[in-house]
């Protein structure tokens, strides 16, 4: 689920206690995204770490590209956590599925199955958040063309193209090593460092291989109703952002992508729950009810010019 990035800030609204396991993971996604003055020593420390991090990072893109047989476009980012993307992607395969048969491909992060999954077509899901992982499901819902998810992206391009997809949206692709548009959001961020002393899982200079740098308000633009009830509950990189799109008393952060237990929904029981797409996914199978806050994104006429002459030039052949 993609927000836009606001700076990390404490809120009035109560937060209920959470584990000290994520109470830790909490604390490390701040310290990488806004570390405080006396912090930056430690991130110092393990910048010679972030150094070895930055060299394997970069080994794929020393690989040849191959060419599909289909035209492909990367929405992309550098940065560990949300920055926007499916939200993105949505609207995006919205507006191709317009003109062609669109396929969607994701590696379907911290789902059980392995392999190529068929996660939906035509906007009916064939197979539950577990399996097909939460935000593909979110995408097969909320698009009317294809979503596969697969380790290996190079076989999730073939399932597509025997599917009859006529042009693929790669998810989190750029550092794959297949010819194709590259489209990348790159929010502004306090710390530049790679991981472990930073949030960018590639190095910051990569974004001028980009076809093109996605800018709100130049690109797209981003509409979130407002939503009240009781209690705030997610599972997203970054939970904080949301607090301007919601009135609630009480908040619940979980890290990214949690599988929720029976025991935790318990205590929401009797409650107006708020809560994201991606984490609705994965609550509505046990039977309670929440508003859920929707990110809808609308492309410029400007984005668009550019997107097909880019796409023209790449996939020459393609019309």
């Amino acid at each position: 689920m993609g927000f836009p990035f606001l700076p990390l800030q404490r809120d009035q609204k109560r937060e209920v206690n959470s584990p000290l396991p994520q109470s830790i993971y909490r604390y490390g996604e701040r310290l990488l995204f806004s570390p405080k003055a006396w912090e930056w020593p430690l991130l110092v420390g393990l910048f010679p770490l972030s150094l070895l991090y930055c060299g394997g990072a970069l080994l794929p893109f020393l690989k040849p590209r191959r060419r599909p047989p289909i035209p492909v476009v990367s929405v992309g980012n550098l940065v560990v956590g949300g920055s926007g993307k499916t939200p993105f992607t949505i609207g995006l395969a919205n507006w191709l599925g317009e003109r062609w048969r669109v396929g969607v491909l994701s590696r379907g992060y911290r789902r059980k199955s392995r392999g190529v999954v068929v996660v939906a077509e035509g906007g009916r899901v064939r197979v539950p958040p577990e399996i097909g992982g939460d935000e593909p499901v979110e995408i097969g819902e909320r698009i009317e063309g294809v979503v596969v998810v697969a380790e290996e992206r190079w076989a999730g391009l073939q399932k597509l193209g025997e599917l009859g997809v006529e042009i693929v949206i790669l998810d989190d692709g750029f550092r794959h090593p297949i010819w194709k548009v590259e489209l990348l959001l790159d929010p502004p961020v306090k710390n530049p460092f790679c991981l472990p002393a930073g949030p960018y899982r590639l190095p910051k200079f990569l974004k001028k291989g980009a076809d093109l740098i996605l800018e709100e308000g130049v690109h797209f633009q981003r509409r979130i109703p407002r939503k009240k009830g009781d209690i705030l509950v997610t599972g997203i990189s970054r939970p904080e952002r949301l607090l301007r799109w919601v009135e609630v008393e009480e908040v619940q952060f979980f890290p990214d992508h949690h599988r929720y237990r029976p025991e935790e929904v318990a205590q929401w029981r009797g409650k107006r729950v708020v809560t994201t797409w991606k984490d609705w996914v994965k609550l509505r199978e046990f039977g309670i009810e929440a508003e859920v806050l929707e990110v809808e994104v609308e492309l410029t006429p400007f984005f668009k010019e550019r997107f097909l002459s880019i796409l023209q030039e790449k996939f020459p052949n393609f019309s």
